[in-house]
């Protein structure tokens, strides 16, 4: 969880953003007009006490582009300033204020935008439904499965090593967590390929999860407990950045005990 000086300082990096971005500002507003089959940008502004419109033309994105983001800074600032002042008070009195409000309130700004305006701007902080699909929607680096061994189709189109990994991926799934499967994560120089990546959509946050399914073998055992002290020794803490799950021929996954762990993560 980030402490309220770490929200501070976050904030105030993006204030200092906002704030270099408005020094090139073209003044004026942009007007946007919805057609039937298009839409059209006017710059509106002020000379000598008189309102001016000017119709942009396509070829002058730059100009559309660069007034809609000086207004959505304009707007951003102010509620990062607001929120910093609140920040401000929390500070002294050491109290604890969960990052997702952080991300939420920082977000709105770009939330309350047009569809046409929100595809001119660079956001500093998106909202959690659209942060939550650019994650899912980027490419990564995994081991992959390949088809000439048996493997086990996932509901969101994956394919699986294993029936406990299909059960598991489909369990977060219908959770709504987003995960990725098996994508590559360097510790401490080797990279490892964990059985589940998951994102906190809330905090930003990722976590990674490992299912160890054959623990009757005593050397799969022995392997797992290695692997799992590197995740230790890298920084990510058994239930905390890191989680694990356990099953033997005797003692089968316990989904229940899944949905457990990670309703914490739930949309």
């Amino acid at each position: 969880m980030l402490s309220i000086r770490e929200q501070i300082n976050y904030v105030n990096s993006l204030i200092a953003q906002a704030e270099k971005n408005l020094r090139s500002r073209i003044e004026g507003t942009l007007i946007v007009s919805k057609r039937i089959k298009s839409v059209q940008y006017y710059h509106q502004y002020y000379e000598n006490g008189l309102r001016k419109r000017i119709y942009l033309k396509k070829t002058q994105d730059k100009t559309i582009r660069k007034l809609a983001q000086t207004e959505y800074d304009n707007a951003f600032l102010k509620d990062a300033k607001d929120l910093l002042g609140t920040l401000e008070i929390l500070k002294p009195l050491n109290a604890d204020r969960d990052e997702a409000l952080l991300y939420d309130e920082l977000s709105s700004s770009y939330d309350k935008l047009s569809p046409e305006r929100k595809s001119l701007v660079i956001p500093y902080v998106l909202p959690r439904v659209e942060y939550t699909e650019r994650w899912l929607s980027k490419e990564y680096a995994n081991k992959g499965v390949s088809r000439d061994i048996t493997s086990f189709m996932t509901e969101n189109g994956e394919n699986v090593r294993s029936k406990s990994e299909k059960i598991i991926a489909d369990k977060l799934h219908s959770m709504g967590i987003p995960y990725r499967y098996e994508e590559e994560l360097c510790l401490q120089g080797m990279y490892v390929h964990p059985d589940f990546t998951l994102l906190d959509p809330h905090k930003r946050k990722v976590y990674y999860y490992e299912h160890f399914g054959m623990m009757q073998d005593p050397e799969y055992c022995r392997n797992a407990l290695i692997r799992i002290a590197k995740y230790e020794r890298a920084g990510y803490r058994l239930g905390r950045e890191f989680f694990c799950t356990f099953e033997s021929e005797e003692n089968p996954l316990d989904i229940k005990m899944l949905e457990t762990k990670f309703y914490f993560l739930k949309s």
